[in-house]
């Protein structure tokens, strides 16, 4: 990237995050143990992108959707940590959202700014942290200093690992000794879910399994902690945070659906690489005691859904950011077609741009309604948060197909960027398949793009990870069934017609 220039020793360039990344993890991919993420052709991609946005940061052009100036410091420091107070806090906390959503056409669902949202949860809800384990409480901002500081990223971990529901405790992915029947060191079993095995006046020792563990072995320090469940047990109640270079995590990658060897006409988004998605075996890793937010208290726990509220804002903000590309995408391919006085052609290409429409307007609704927490944190509108994703999961599949649906046989009928070097083979195919004011060449490398988006391995592992990302949309429903206060509504009729109703 261009325009470098080092505007502060808290934030890093795209090079001193993949140096940070060189600090002996153990990583696994195919059963092999990677010796570099940084050049591992699975995690290399991913890291590329990544580095990019870190020197964006140190681009004038770019650097204040990216940072802030900390007036208590003076210096600059990136927004991911950024504690908002004001709704205008909000929406600057948003571009960079936007920022890195454009950046990676969206298909990372939990780039580096999503995980401090977490912390940034708990300090809206901090006295509560403080009424039940004190000790811990003021760990919240410290970290967060610390990790703004240093310019930290890495996942949020909260997945439990899915095995045998028909063994499991009530708990869920709690499976006991017997069931489990996987020694480790000391003839004791590894726990499936996540829990403490050991205290000291230093920390605490943990043990057991986290899924979909995405862009953990390509960050720095991940937020861990156990989902609310019936049956939590206070050694199973944790929120904390640990560097992902530890002794005793071991971090195992699913396969790659990117290749860094693929041609970048051929597979435009494919190529560039992505966030990979890990599973992560704990064994005794030990975390001091200033990285414990919640040890013990399984009601901390059950304050989940509001610390996530920007989590979720973000999720839908980066979805909005999608769509509204999808919908510039739906275009370009219209116009190299020429299809554009079709009117059912329009259509297609209106329903986009209305999707792209409402969850812009839901982002922006949640973030008007937000309110102040009790904390003095800025938090948006949970109403309009779980209505905006439920209506952009649901909504999502259909849009897909228009764009597929819109490309027609282009789709089918790709050609490599070895056919069009071919003399031949690619004068025909420029004689005979020629776009409107576009070459054939400059035609066939749109409907690449649109197939890594919409069609590709790549492109099906992003819809998966949309859909379990978001939860279910049953599950959307009956929160906003719990969550939307419908008590006014419900008097006004009552008041209206004569029917008792609630002063």
């Amino acid at each position: 990237m261009e325009k470098i220039s080092v505007v502060s020793k808290y934030l890093k360039t795209g090079e001193m995050y993949k140096e940070s990344l060189r600090d002996d993890r153990t990583v696994y991919y195919k059963g092999e143990l990677i010796q570099d993420v940084t050049t591992h052709p699975a995690t290399s991609g991913g890291i590329n992108i990544m580095a990019n946005i870190f020197d964006a940061q140190h681009n004038p052009e770019t650097q204040d959707k990216l940072t802030y100036i900390r007036s208590d410091i003076g210096e600059r420091v990136t927004k991911a940590w950024m504690i908002p107070r004001t709704k205008e806090d909000l929406k600057s906390r948003r571009e960079l959202t936007d920022y890195i959503a454009q950046e990676t056409f969206g298909v990372f669902g939990r780039p580096f700014d999503l995980a401090p949202l977490v912390p940034v949860g708990m300090a809206a809800y901090l006295s509560k942290f403080r009424s039940k384990r004190p000790e811990y409480a003021d760990n919240v901002l410290h970290y967060i200093d610390y990790a703004q500081k240093n310019n930290l990223m890495g996942p949020e971990v909260l997945v439990d690992p899915q095995n045998d529901r028909s063994k499991a405790a009530a708990a869920g992915a709690r499976l006991f000794d017997v069931e489990l029947g996987s020694q480790i060191k000391g003839g004791d079993s590894t726990p499936a879910l996540l829990r403490v095995v050991r205290e000291t006046e230093e920390g605490i020792y943990i043990s057991g399994a986290k899924a979909v563990g995405s862009i953990s072995s390509q960050g720095n320090e991940m937020i861990l902690s156990n989902l609310m469940r019936p049956g939590l047990l206070p050694e199973e109640s944790l929120w904390l945070s640990v560097p992902i270079n530890s002794p005793g995590i071991h971090i195992v990658c699913r396969e790659t659906v990117s290749c860094d060897a693929a041609s970048t006409y051929d597979h435009p988004v494919k190529s560039r690489g992505e966030e990979m998605d890990s599973f992560l075996i704990f064994d005794n890793v030990f975390v001091e005691k200033w990285r414990i937010f919640n040890y013990g208290v399984p009601e901390l726990n059950e304050l989940y859904g509001g610390v996530v509220l920007g989590a979720h804002w973000h999720i839908l903000s980066r979805l909005a950011t999608k769509a509204e590309m999808y919908a510039g995408a739906a275009q370009l391919i219209v116009d190299a077609l020429g299809t554009g006085k079709i009117p059912g052609v329009r259509s297609i290409v209106s329903e986009v741009i209305q999707y792209a429409q409402t969850l812009r307007a839901y982002v922006l609704a949640s973030e008007e309604l937000a309110k102040l927490t009790e904390d003095d944190v800025m938090w948006p509108d949970v109403n309009m948060l779980t209505a905006g994703r439920l209506y952009g999961i649901t909504h999502y599949p259909r849009i897909i197909h228009h764009l597929q649906e819109l490309c027609g046989q282009g789709l089918v009928m790709r050609f490599s960027e070895k056919d069009y070097d071919h003399p031949f083979i690619g004068g025909k195919l420029e004689e005979l398949l020629v776009g409107r004011d576009l070459t054939s060449k400059q035609k066939n490398l749109l409907m690449n793009f649109i197939w890594d988006i919409t069609t590709d391995s790549h492109a099906g592992r992003v819809g998966l990870f949309e859909n379990v990302n978001a939860l279910p949309a049953p599950l959307l429903r009956e929160r906003l069934y719990h969550e939307y206060d419908r008590t006014p509504f419900m008097n006004q009729i009552r008041k209206s017609i004569g029917l008792p109703y609630e002063v």
